[in-house]
């Protein structure tokens, strides 16, 4: 007997209004899955400020809009928790949900509904981010969360392994899916990648590229140090850094002020997704010197735009890069210097660096990841036994 459709939820509350990680991660899911299961629906929970990050006109999707906004950010955690507890059990009885998927890792209780969380990484467990007593709490949500949830999802077999020791997960319940390549991510044609340069004053500048949020984890006041030492060999070199402030915003001002670089590094702040590519495109080399990641889409969106990227050699990244990347220890700075005068150097390097990159994304198709999600929700409407 066939199987019949599903209607799967899944929650983006916990996904900002800016398409990071996480939201890159729901939005290449929700381009893909809705046209694999065309007999299935997809009722996707939305916030006011972040519903334009994705696609909700497939005629299998349908769109519940919470009066809530992620900003300011305390408000918004305590009202999303009493939400999920009081309001999302009402919602998911009223849509008729089979399973709901909880893209972001926190889940209050157990429901009525098999649920889904996706762990993307506990960084926040080795590099700490907060207050001992507020990672204390997390690191228990975590552990109940996992505990109450009929599956979960690792991104990479590294943030799987974590999981298993950190929070003694159930190895059995612990699916690896990695996340999937968005194809937004193509190199532009040259004509645009030239005027994107002119526009934004790098017309003839050789400058490496940073992207993302200025964590301590992402570990970009090292790069710094990179671009004080690159710069020995080819004295014009930059450093451009495209993301939000974080936790370790003042300690990389503080290395720009010691290593006297300033007129060398470049902030951009905030990039609206349609420069993200564009970015990638024209910038010569990807520095990605990241301490801990669960997965790293930075290493593959570089790779789809065929600019060679150094990362980090630890936890999930050599996974995740394969051979499309130069990987070395994110403490070394002599090295990254080398590699990044190299890159900037030497053609055939970038060649090769290039060509491996793009063989590297066919592991990462959306397709062949959003059947495996589907597998994994078919998989916790099947193990659910109400009230276990």
């Amino acid at each position: 007997m066939k199987a019949r459709p599903l209607v799967i939820g899944i929650n983006t509350l916990t996904t900002t209004a800016r398409k990071a990680g996480v939201g890159e991660y729901i939005s290449v899911l929700l381009d893909t899955l809705p046209s694999l299961a065309p007999d299935w629906t997809f009722v996707v929970f939305t916030a006011r400020d972040n519903r334009h990050m994705f696609r909700l006109d497939q005629p299998n999707v349908r769109e519940v809009c919470v009066n809530l906004s992620h900003e300011p950010r305390v408000p918004m955690r305590l009202l999303y928790m009493g939400w999920q507890h009081l309001v999302l059990p009402r919602l998911l009885k009223r849509e008729k949900i089979d399973v709901i998927h909880h893209p972001n890792t926190m889940l209050v209780r157990k429901g009525q509904v098999p649920a889904v969380i996706t762990i993307h990484d506990l960084a926040e467990f080795h590099i700490p981010k907060y207050s001992p007593k507020r990672t204390k709490f997390r690191k228990k949500a975590v552990w109940t969360s996992v505990r109450t949830c009929e599956k979960v999802i690792a991104v990479s077999e590294d943030a799987r392994q974590d999981m298993i020791r950190l929070v003694g997960a159930d190895p059995s319940r612990i699916i690896m899916t990695h996340e999937g390549f968005s194809p937004r991510f193509q190199r532009p044609s040259e004509d645009a990648c030239k005027a994107f340069r002119e526009a934004k004053g790098l017309s003839d500048q050789r400058f490496g590229l940073f992207v993302g949020t200025l964590y301590k984890a992402k570990n970009v006041a090292f790069l710094v140090d990179v671009l004080a030492r690159a710069r020995q060999t080819i004295p014009d070199l930059k450093l451009v850094v495209a993301g939000h402030d974080g936790d370790g915003t003042e300690e990389f001002s503080r290395r720009i002020s010691s290593t006297g670089v300033a007129d060398s590094v470049l902030r951009v702040g905030h990039v609206p997704d349609e420069d993200v590519p564009l970015w990638y495109a024209t910038a010569d080399v990807i520095l990605y010197p990241s301490l801990f990641e669960g997965f790293g889409l930075p290493i593959l969106e570089a790779q789809g735009t065929r600019t060679p990227i150094i990362a980090s050699n630890i936890t999930s990244i050599p996974e995740v890069a394969g051979d499309g990347a130069i990987l070395l220890d994110p403490h070394d700075v002599d090295g990254w210097a080398d590699a990044w005068v190299r890159l900037v150097s030497d053609p055939s390097l970038r060649r090769i660096q290039v060509e491996a990159g793009e063989r590297n994304l066919n592991r990462f198709d959306p397709d062949v990841v959003g059947l495996r999600v589907l597998d994994v929700y078919r998989s916790a409407f099947d193990s659910f036994v109400p009230g276990a």
